[in-house]
C-alpha cells in the first residue's frame, strides 16, 4: 500500500514537472519569436495582459476586441521609461538596430546623423536583450546609458530576433511616432547597416511635400514576389527559412502583392503608417515588414501609391562607399570603420574618389583649365576637307554616318586598304569618310625624310580628299589631340551627319550592318556606343598606357569605350568639345574619351557587336554579327574583304 502511495505521488510529481518544462520551453520560444503563429493564438485565447501604450487612449474600447490586442499590448510597451527627445519633425528616419549594436549606432551618430536638419529626426528602434548570465548584465546598463545619453533610442517589450521580431519593431516604432510625433508626415524606414545621405533626404522630403499625400510607400518596387506556402503545424513552430513564407491561409496567392524591399530602405506616408499599425491588431503577422505591409496594401480597399524611386536604392551597394553621395541611402555598412570612411569621404570628396571604381572626375582632375588658346595653337589645319559634308552622293544633303578614323602620317597602306576594302561602297550607305593626322616628326629622322613624307601625304589629299591634318607631331601621347581634332571639325562643318564613327586605320567596319542598325534607332535618342572598358590605371612606366599619378591620381578610370571603334550621336559632338576645352588633357584617348562622357552625364553603352580582335577565320562572324573588328594589318584586311564578299555563309536565325 505504502509503495502505491509512494509511487503516485512519484507520478504526480513527474507530470507537473512535464508541463511545467513544457510550459517554460513555450514561454522562451515566444519570447524570442513573439510573431509567430501559436503565440499569437495563445494571446487571442489568454484572459489576462499587461496594461500597454496604445496610439491613442482613446480607441482603447475598439482595440479591445482586436485579435492581437492582449499580445500587442504586452511587447508594444516601452521596456523602459526613459523620456525621449521632442518629435516636432516632418520627416522621421526610423532605425531598426539590433539591441547590442552599440558601436553601429554610436558610428551612425557621430556620422550622417551629426548634422541637424529642422524637419528630419533620427530615432533607433529595437527590442530588449535576451536574459544574460550575471557576468554579462552590463550589456543591459550599457543600453540604458545610451538611452538616458543620447535619448533616441525606444526598446520594446520583445527579445530582439532578426528574423521573428522585425515586423514588431518596425510597429513598435510606428506606434512611438504616432504617439509623439504630431506633425509627422513622412517615416524613412531603415536599418543600422544604412549610410543615409540627410541632404539628399531633405530633398526628396521636399519634392513629396508638393504632392498629394495619402497612402505612399516609396522604395525599390518588386512585382509578383513568389511566396512560400508551408500548411504545417510544425513548419509554424519552428518558422521556415524561406525568406517569403507566408501561410496559405493568410495569403492563398502564389505571387505578393507589389512590395518596396527592407534591405534597400523606404518611405512610408505618416497615413500608411497609422493605416499599417491599426490593421496589424487584428490581423496576423509576417515576420518580414515588406511582405506584411505588401499584404496590408493588397486588402486594402483604397488605391495605394507604391512607387519606385532609383534615387533611395537602387541595389544591394555593400558599403560602396563611392556611392553615397548619390543616393538618399547605402546599405551594407556593417562595420563602424565603413560609415567613417563614407563620412570623411563626405567631408573631404577629393581623397574618397581617388579609390573609386567610377570616381567623379570634377573632384579629382584639376580645375580652372582652359584650353581653348592650345588647342587654337595646335589643332591648326594644314589639310582640311570642310565642305566634304556637302559632297555630292549624300542623299537629301544628310549624312547617315561620318568615318573619323584615326591614322599615323606613315601608314599610307593601311588608309589605302580601308579606301579598297570595307569603306569602298561608302557613298551607297550614306556615309562618308574621313582620316584624321598629325604630322610625322621624328628625332632619329632629317628634315628631308620628314618633307618627303609630308609631300606624299599632300599628294594623297589631293588625289583623294579624304584627309584632315593638323599642326602636332604624330605620337602616341597626343592621340587625345586626333580625338579633339575630330570633334571640333564636326562641330564646324558637319552639323549634317546623324552619327559619326571614331576608329583605328587597323579596323574592319561591317558598314552595311552598322549603317542599318543606326538608322533603326530613334533620331532623338543620345547614342555612345561601343565595347565598354573598365580597370585600374596603368602605373608601370614600362607600358604604352602609364600615366602618372600627378596626371591622373585616382586608381581607376571612368567607364570609356574602346578607341577602336565606337559611334556617337551628333548631337552629342558639340557638347563633347565644349567639355574638352575645360578638360585636363589626359595621353589616352579613349580614356580621354570616358572622362568627358562622364562630365557631360553620359554613360557608355556596350554592344558586343564591337569586337577588340580578328582574323580571316571570323569572315562569317563578321558578315552576320559584327560592326567592328579592330587589329588587322593591310594585308589581312584585303584578304578578308575578299572572302567577306565572296564566302558563303549561313545566316543565323
Amino acid at each position: 500500500m505504502l509503495r502505491r502511495f509512494i509511487l503516485w505521488w512519484l507520478f504526480l510529481l513527474f507530470c507537473v514537472y512535464f508541463v511545467t518544462i513544457q510550459q517554460y520551453l513555450f514561454n522562451q520560444h515566444c519570447q524570442y519569436h513573439p510573431s509567430a503563429v501559436e503565440c499569437q493564438r495563445r494571446h487571442q485565447t489568454s484572459k489576462k495582459g499587461q496594461q500597454g501604450k496604445i496610439h491613442s487612449e482613446s480607441d482603447i474600447s475598439k482595440f479591445k476586441l482586436t485579435q492581437n490586442f492582449l499580445y500587442f499590448r504586452e511587447v508594444l510597451k516601452e521596456q523602459y521609461e526613459i523620456r525621449t527627445g521632442s518629435c516636432i519633425h516632418e520627416l522621421i528616419v526610423l532605425v531598426s538596430s539590433r539591441a547590442d549594436n552599440y558601436e553601429l549606432r554610436k558610428a551612425i551618430r557621430d556620422t550622417w546623423a551629426s548634422v541637424r536638419y529642422a524637419n528630419i529626426k533620427v530615432m533607433f528602434v529595437t527590442g530588449k536583450l535576451a536574459s544574460l548570465p550575471w557576468p554579462l548584465r552590463n550589456s543591459e546598463t550599457q543600453l540604458l546609458d545610451e538611452m538616458n545619453r543620447y535619448k533616441d533610442v525606444i526598446v520594446g517589450n520583445f527579445i530582439d530576433d532578426i528574423i521573428y521580431t522585425t515586423t514588431v519593431k518596425y510597429l513598435f516604432g510606428f506606434q512611438w511616432i504616432l504617439n509623439n510625433c504630431y506633425r509627422g508626415k513622412f517615416v524613412l524606414c531603415v536599418e543600422d547597416t544604412m549610410f543615409v545621405n540627410l541632404t539628399l533626404t531633405e530633398e526628396v522630403l521636399t519634392s513629396l511635400m508638393k504632392r498629394k499625400i495619402g497612402k505612399v510607400w516609396i522604395g525599390t518596387v518588386r512585382n509578383h514576389q513568389p511566396v512560400s506556402h508551408l500548411n504545417s503545424e510544425i513548419f509554424e513552430w519552428f518558422g521556415s527559412s524561406h525568406r517569403y513564407y507566408v501561410p496559405y491561409r493568410s495569403w492563398p496567392d502564389s505571387t505578393l502583392p507589389p512590395l518596396c524591399v527592407t534591405e534597400l530602405g523606404f518611405i512610408l506616408s505618416v497615413e500608411s503608417v497609422e493605416y499599417i499599425y491599426r490593421w496589424s491588431w487584428n490581423h496576423t503577422l509576417f515576420p518580414r515588414p515588406d511582405v506584411h505591409i505588401s499584404i496590408v496594401a493588397g486588402q486594402d480597399n483604397i488605391t495605394w501609391d507604391i512607387s519606385h524611386n532609383t534615387r533611395i536604392t537602387p541595389t544591394l551597394m555593400k558599403g560602396n562607399v563611392c556611392m553615397f553621395r548619390k543616393f538618399v541611402i547605402t546599405n551594407g555598412f556593417d562595420n563602424p570603420d565603413l560609415f567613417y570612411k563614407a563620412w570623411n569621404g563626405h567631408q573631404n570628396v577629393y581623397d574618397l574618389q581617388l579609390d573609386c571604381h567610377n570616381p567623379d572626375v570634377d573632384q579629382i582632375l584639376p580645375r580652372g583649365v582652359s584650353n581653348h588658346n592650345y588647342f587654337d595653337k595646335t589643332l591648326g589645319l594644314i589639310h582640311d576637307v570642310r565642305h566634304a559634308c556637302l559632297n555630292e552622293g549624300i542623299r537629301d544633303n544628310s549624312l547617315t554616318l561620318l568615318m573619323l578614323i584615326t591614322s599615323h602620317p606613315n601608314n599610307f597602306e593601311a588608309r589605302q586598304a580601308i579606301r579598297r576594302t570595307w569603306a569602298s561602297n561608302a557613298n551607297i550607305h550614306n556615309s562618308k569618310l574621313l582620316f584624321v593626322l598629325g604630322v610625322h616628326r621624328n628625332l632619329f629622322s632629317t628634315f628631308y625624310s620628314e618633307r618627303e613624307i609630308q609631300s606624299r601625304i599632300h599628294k594623297e589629299y589631293v588625289t583623294h580628299q579624304d584627309l584632315i591634318q593638323a599642326n602636332f607631331s604624330e605620337n602616341h601621347r597626343n592621340l587625345t589631340l586626333k580625338v579633339v581634332l575630330g570633334l571640333r571639325w564636326v562641330t564646324t562643318y558637319c552639323p549634317n551627319a546623324r552619327f559619326v564613327f571614331k576608329g583605328d586605320d587597323d579596323v574592319f567596319v561591317n558598314l552595311k550592318q552598322l549603317v542599318t542598325y543606326l538608322s533603326s534607332l530613334n533620331s532623338y535618342q543620345r547614342i555612345l556606343l561601343g565595347s565598354v572598358n573598365t580597370g585600374p590605371v596603368v602605373r608601370d612606366d614600362a607600358s604604352k598606357y602609364y600615366v602618372e599619378e600627378k596626371v591622373y591620381p585616382a586608381k581607376f578610370y571612368p567607364p570609356f569605350l574602346s578607341g577602336g571603334g565606337y559611334v556617337m550621336s551628333r548631337d552629342l559632338v558639340p557638347k563633347f568639345y565644349q567639355a574638352s576645352l575645360t578638360t585636363y588633357l589626359l595621353p589616352l584617348d579613349d580614356v580621354y574619351q570616358g572622362i568627358l562622357a562622364k562630365r557631360i552625364g553620359v554613360e557608355p553603352q556596350n554592344h558586343k557587336f564591337f569586337r577588340n580582335a580578328g582574323g580571316s577565320k571570323d569572315v562569317c562572324l563578321l558578315r552576320n554579327s559584327t560592326f567592328t573588328f579592330h587589329r588587322f594589318k593591310p594585308d589581312e584586311l584585303m584578304q578578308v574583304w575578299e572572302e567577306f564578299k565572296n564566302r558563303l555563309c549561313n545566316v543565323p536565325n
